[in-house]
């Protein structure tokens, strides 16, 4: 959901239709992760240095999971979550 508000407001270029995102997903092998508590207990611990909800999550969820977060977005660095980018 965040990716298509972000698209429609310009700030995301999608090289292919919204709509056909799951089956790029599926031929790439990309797992959608689900919003899970531990995720969420995770983001209620997290400091105000991000104030974008989507990337809040985005975070948690990488703290939580032990993932590493491809984004040229400075303020993730305020985090302890490996960024490549």
């Amino acid at each position: 959901m965040g990716n298509y508000i972000k698209s429609n407001n310009g700030k995301l270029d999608l090289k292919i239709p919204f709509v056909n995102i799951s089956k790029f997903l599926h031929e790439n092998s990309i797992q959608i992760l689900a919003v899970d508590l531990n995720s969420l207990y995770r983001l209620l611990s997290l400091e105000l240095f991000h104030k974008d909800p989507f990337d809040r999550i985005i975070i948690s969820q990488a703290i939580a999971e032990g993932l590493t977060i491809l984004t040229t977005d400075k303020q993730f660095k305020h985090y302890p979550v490996k960024c490549l980018w």
